[in-house]
This record gives C-alpha cells, sequence and structure tokens, in this order.
C-alpha cells in the first residue's frame, strides 16, 4: 500500500513539473511572439521603444510587422540601420524625420490616408536618407511629397538595390512630387530600382539648383503623370546604363515628361539606355570656350574680342548684313567662326 501511495505521489509529482515547465514555456514562448525590434541582443514589445533606445549607429531590426505610432516634425531615432527583416513597416503619419537613416530589406506601406502637409519621409541639410532593398507602396496618399529635402545643400535620397516605388492609384490623385529637391547641390540616386507610378497630378522629381539625379539600370514607368522630371536651374539628369524610362502624361498641354524649367539645365542618355518622354530641351546653336548658347547672337558677343565662336547646329539668322552693327561688335574685334560643316541662313 505504501509502495502504491509513493508511486501515486511520484506521479503527482511528475505531471506537476510538467504541468509547471509548460507554462514557463508558454509565458517564454508568449514573450517572444510580443517582440517587435531588436537593437542587439535586446527585444522591444513595440517599434516606438527601439526607435527612443537607439543611440548613434545603431541598428534596429524588425522581427515582426510594425505601425509605429510616431510624432510629425520630430527626430524619429538616431539609429543609423534600420533593418526590416523581411516584414513591413506602415506608416500612418507625415513629416517624419529620420535624418541619416539607412532603410533596408523589406516593405515600407504609407497608409493611403496619409496626407502629406509637407512630405512623408522629411530631409534636411547634409542628411543621407537611402533605401536599399525596400519596396515602397504609396497607393492613395496625396499631399506635397513622399520624400522631401527641405532646403540646404549636400543632401542625398538613394534608391538602390532592387527597391521599389509603387504609386498605382485607380483615379488621379494629389500629390505634389513622389521626390523633391527644395536645395541646392543635392543628388538624387535610383539606381538598380523599379518605379511605377499610375495616374497622379503630380510630377515624379522636382529638382533643386545645381543638383543631380542619376537612373541607372532602373525601370522608370509613369503612366498619367502631370509631368516626369522638372528640372530647375543647373539641374543634371542622367540616364545610364541599360535604364528603361517611359512616361505618359496625362494632360500635354505646356507639359513634359522632361522639363527643362531653366535653359541651364542639363540631361545626357546612355547609348545603351531607353527613354520615351517628351522633352522641351534647349536647343543650343553654338559654342564658346565650352559654354553652350541658344543663340549665334548671343555666342558672338560672348566670344569679343577674338573669341572661337563652334558652330554646334544649322542657324538661321535674320537680318545677317546688319548683324555685327546690331551687336556692337567693335571695329578691329576679329572672332573666328567655325561652321563646322552646318549652314548658316540669313
Amino acid at each position: 500500500m505504501k509502495n502504491n501511495m509513493k508511486r501515486v505521489l511520484s506521479l503527482l509529482l511528475v505531471v506537476m513539473m510538467v504541468a509547471v515547465m509548460g507554462s514557463v514555456m508558454m509565458i517564454s514562448a508568449g514573450a517572444e511572439d510580443s517582440t517587435v525590434a531588436m537593437i542587439d541582443a535586446v527585444g522591444y514589445d513595440t517599434l516606438d521603444e527601439a526607435f527612443a533606445a537607439a543611440a548613434e549607429g545603431d541598428t534596429i531590426t524588425l522581427v515582426a510587422d510594425a505601425k509605429p505610432s510616431l510624432t510629425s516634425q520630430r527626430a524619429i531615432t538616431k539609429a543609423a540601420v534600420i533593418d526590416l527583416g523581411g516584414k513591413t513597416l506602415t506608416l500612418a503619419e507625415d513629416d517624419l524625420y529620420f535624418g541619416t537613416t539607412t532603410f533596408k530589406n523589406g516593405t515600407i506601406v504609407v497608409d493611403p490616408s496619409v496626407k502629406a502637409s509637407t512630405a512623408v519621409f522629411w530631409m534636411f541639410e547634409n542628411q543621407t536618407l537611402t533605401f536599399d532593398g525596400v519596396h515602397i507602396v504609396a497607393t492613395g496618399v496625396t499631399g506635397t511629397y513622399l520624400i522631401g529635402i527641405n532646403g540646404g545643400t549636400g543632401s542625398a535620397v538613394n534608391l538602390i538595390n532592387e527597391s521599389s516605388i509603387t504609386i498605382e492609384n485607380t483615379n488621379i490623385a494629389k500629390l505634389s512630387a513622389v521626390i523633391c529637391d527644395n536645395g541646392t547641390g543635392n543628388s538624387v540616386v535610383i539606381d538598380d530600382a523599379k518605379i511605377n507610378v499610375q495616374n497622379l497630378d503630380g510630377r515624379f522629381y522636382m529638382g533643386g539648383t545645381n543638383g543631380t539625379i542619376t537612373v541607372d539600370d532602373s525601370t522608370i514607368d509613369l503612366d498619367g503623370v502631370k509631368e516626369g522630371f522638372f528640372l530647375r536651374a543647373g539641374q543634371t539628369l542622367a540616364v545610364e546604363g541599360t535604364s528603361d524610362v517611359a512616361i505618359t502624361l496625362n494632360d500635354t498641354n505646356g507639359r513634359y515628361g522632361i522639363n527643362f524649367y531653366d535653359i541651364t539645365a542639363t540631361y545626357t542618355k546612355a547609348d545603351t539606355a531607353t527613354v520615351t518622354a517628351s522633352d522641351n530641351a534647349p536647343v543650343y546653336v553654338a559654342e564658346v570656350n565650352g559654354e553652350k548658347y541658344t543663340s549665334l547672337q548671343d555666342a558672338i558677343i560672348a566670344a569679343a574680342p577674338d573669341g572661337i565662336v563652334e558652330l554646334l547646329s544649322d542657324v538661321t539668322v535674320d537680318e545677317w548684313i546688319m548683324f555685327s552693327e546690331r551687336l556692337n561688335i567693335g571695329n578691329g574685334d576679329i572672332i573666328t567662326l567655325a561652321i563646322n560643316g552646318l549652314t548658316i541662313n540669313g
């Protein structure tokens, strides 16, 4: 009888131990499941907590989909890298200021309810915002900009390594620009990326002054947009590699796929790239010391008193016989005009 009681007590003890261990395991598993983000080996139940805890140079890694509650016009985090870890980050606010940050390896969805009063991603002078292998979906988003550089100089936006921006509006939505540079001397690089924008009452890119935008080995499909690239003074657009750019406007009245808003903007395309877009690129007829001119008269004035004018294209000049007198070229000025096999009509 005593032996039987011992056996019963032993069995009860084993059952209790198993139950306790099971509870501990369930609690442990529950704690692990609640972790949304990691910084090194430390887990956080919300991405907001991880953002607040990050120090300069830290990497925040998502381990679950997240939709943080962020505050507009505030530095979001000091983290240098936000590794999405293949997860989805959903943003439901605008005017988010991440500073110099690299997002990588995942998806960012901007909630369609967002109306950007300035930009969804907002950056300032000497900051670099990089999307590395990140898919940004902003269908339905309205307002000012998706990505905006707020003045200043030395800032950069990089969309690289199979990153993408997708805005597939069923009806035309008002968003002033997908990417906008309101500064001077800033750069935008789209390298090995894919852009798909449909039905947008706005531009894909609005340039700043003396800045650069480079499209390399990328696909840009803009279907039903106000304009594609809007280039200001000194702006340079370069389409390189095997890039394929196609721009269809929703209204062609005074609008262009590539709009040279200022005559000093420039555009180059590699022979291996394809661009299907209207443009109003200036026609340069002459060059003096590397400076190009749309008017032969202006070129001759610039070359005086003893410079060389290189003709770049056929040109028609009215009242040719009065030309030197109208331009006030001084007696004794000797200007060389290199016609280069072209034709001067007049």
